[in-house]
């Protein structure tokens, strides 16, 4: 819900800035691009780190780590942070409110 309101803000900024007259028709295009380029983007980030993840899956009874460090990014970070008692999410400016949804997200799976 978040990436999408975020979006949906990114989008009536473009539609007011060329109404007023900030983006040239160019530049409104090249923004419109860039925004429907952004699920293929988040969907190969998600194919590739998961991929180890889905071929590697743990056998059932056994105690065989199910990945190598280094094998999947995402599975490395998490095991970094699963004992962690702690966090601090930064943002300044714009990135203020994706700190707080960060801070947010973690109260809720904790």
């Amino acid at each position: 819900v978040f990436s999408s309101t975020v979006l949906a803000f990114a989008l009536l900024a473009v539609a007011l800035g060329t109404h007023n007259g900030c983006f040239s028709e160019t530049e409104c295009r090249e923004l419109l691009q860039k925004m429907e380029e952004l699920p293929g983007h988040v969907q190969q980030v998600l194919d590739r780190e998961s991929r180890p993840l889905r071929q590697d899956a743990p056998r059932a009874g056994t105690l065989e780590p199910a990945l190598a460090i280094g094998e999947c990014i995402l599975w490395d970070i998490g095991c970094q942070n699963v004992l962690a008692s702690n966090f601090i999410f930064l943002g300044r400016g714009f990135n203020f409110p994706i700190a707080l949804e960060g801070a947010m997200k973690c109260k809720e799976i904790a």
